[in-house]
């Protein structure tokens, strides 16, 4: 028996798994090739939702390649006690897993939303310094509801708390009620 929604669970099924650094990454992919130029859009989820969030979008767009996927620790992903959940961490799964998918070599472009900029912001910062993964060509991205620097981000409690150095603890003691409440008092 699943303990997923529906709609979970037919998200779940239409995506796969891939392993990265021995934990189990959701991923969905899909290729056309009607259209061999037409870029990989890469969406890029915000914090604390995870790729369903593009599910209603990515159905408009079926004259292109997408690639999406949870970060570890949300939606259908692992979720490791110990694993460290820096924004550089995300942006080594987001460089593997499109390494992994683009296999035509289709240049990249990025919608990312929320958390997913500032992941997007350190993949251009690491094109710009040359240290990005030269079979990985940018050409467009598209950032929304995103704060690239995170002194001037407007963080709730709850995410003030989760990015101390017990924010594992606070994570491990939240319930729905709590999260519920954080996500109410975003709006």
């Amino acid at each position: 028996m699943s303990l997923l929604t529906p709609r979970a669970e037919a998200w779940r099924k239409i995506g796969c798994a891939q392993e990265f650094n021995q934990y189990k990454v959701h991923c969905y992919f899909r290729e056309v090739t009607s259209d061999l130029e037409a870029p990989l859009l890469v969406f890029l989820h915000g914090f604390p939702t995870c790729s369903y969030d593009w599910s209603k979008v990515i159905d408009e767009l079926r004259a292109y390649p997408i690639l999406t996927f949870d970060f570890l620790g949300f939606g259908l992903s692992d979720k490791p006690w110990d694993h460290n959940y820096a924004l550089s961490d995300h942006a080594d799964l987001t460089v593997e897993m499109i390494k992994r998918f683009n296999q035509n070599g289709r240049k990249i472009f990025f919608v990312a939303h929320d958390m997913g900029t500032s992941v997007c912001a350190e993949i251009l910062a690491r094109e710009l310094s040359g240290t990005l993964p030269a079979t990985i060509q940018i050409s467009g991205v598209l950032l929304f509801n995103g704060n690239m620097i995170m002194e001037k981000a407007s963080l709730v409690l709850g995410q003030k708390l989760l990015r101390t150095r017990f924010g594992f603890i606070f994570s491990a003691l939240s319930s729905k009620r709590i999260f519920m409440y954080g996500v109410r008092s975003l709006s």
